[in-house]
């Protein structure tokens, strides 16, 4: 698989005097999750492995793209603390990270990769988890979030953390209704941009009509000649950056 590995960002924080509430205040805290589920992708664990020559903790954490696509390193941002925290607030430091893809590792498919997780210390016999809070930007949305459509009528769809609702489509127009996930739709007005791709061309509406309702935002828009099924429609927020997905991974440890 080929791709430009990805820089995880790593936030520095103090340790010296900062209790353990101190230090996970960098990283809010968030519900756990089995496995994180953003469709088309999903990160999950895969295990975990002990280096008794550098007494290091290793996990290992599994993305893939349930669609069967290719996935690259690049189209994530991870975002890691530089310590986490056991069920005793026992501290680890994360003292490095890497990625493994299918070429790497056989056991990979090639809509999967691996983030490979070291820590220090190694757990000692009464740690029973450690917690795993992290962030994830999508940067493979930074031009739009893509929805293929193949029918003149769909009930939904779902790409990352945008919902299209009934939409419609009947020669030249196109209706439906956006329910953002974004961490700030809920507190702010969050503007929009669309357009569909024809024959690898962006094609922009003539007109867009939008209407704030309880149940989202409906959207109708009209482009200059009827539209031809299948394309693929994207839908790009133009006042708001790209969401960081918090989440958080209890780790057992045996």
């Amino acid at each position: 698989m080929k791709g430009i590995l990805p820089i995880l960002l790593f936030l520095t924080v103090i340790i010296g005097g900062c209790t353990s509430n101190d230090l996970q205040s960098v990283f809010p805290s968030a519900e756990s999750y089995p496995k994180l589920e953003k469709y088309p992708f999903t990160v999950e664990t895969m295990n975990t492995a002990i280096n008794q020559d550098t007494e290091e903790f290793s996990i290992f954490f599994k993305v893939t793209n349930v669609s069967d696509n290719a996935v690259s390193p690049d189209e994530f941002a991870f975002q890691w603390p530089e310590y986490v925290f056991d069920n005793a607030e026992t501290a680890y430091q994360i003292v490095k990270n890497k990625i493994v893809d299918s070429e790497k590792d056989t056991s990979l498919e090639e809509n999967e990769y691996a983030v490979e997780l070291s820590l220090e210390p190694l757990p000692n016999k009464e740690t029973k988890y450690i917690q795993i809070p992290f962030y994830i930007t999508p940067d493979l949305y930074k031009d739009g979030y893509p929805f293929p459509l193949t029918e003149p009528e769909t009930e939904q769809l779902v790409t990352g953390d945008l919902r299209l609702n009934n939409i419609s489509i009947e020669n030249e127009i196109i209706r439906f209704v956006v329910e953002d996930g974004h961490p700030e739709a809920n507190y702010r007005h969050i503007a929009y941009m669309f357009h569909i791709t024809e024959d690898k061309q962006v094609v922009y509406p003539l007109f867009t009509r939008t209407d704030s309702k309880k149940d989202g935002l409906h959207v109708e828009l009209e482009f200059a000649r009827k539209l031809q099924l299948p394309t693929t429609f994207f839908v790009q927020r133009t006042t708001v950056s790209l969401p960081n997905w918090r989440y958080s991974f209890q780790i057992p440890v045996s």
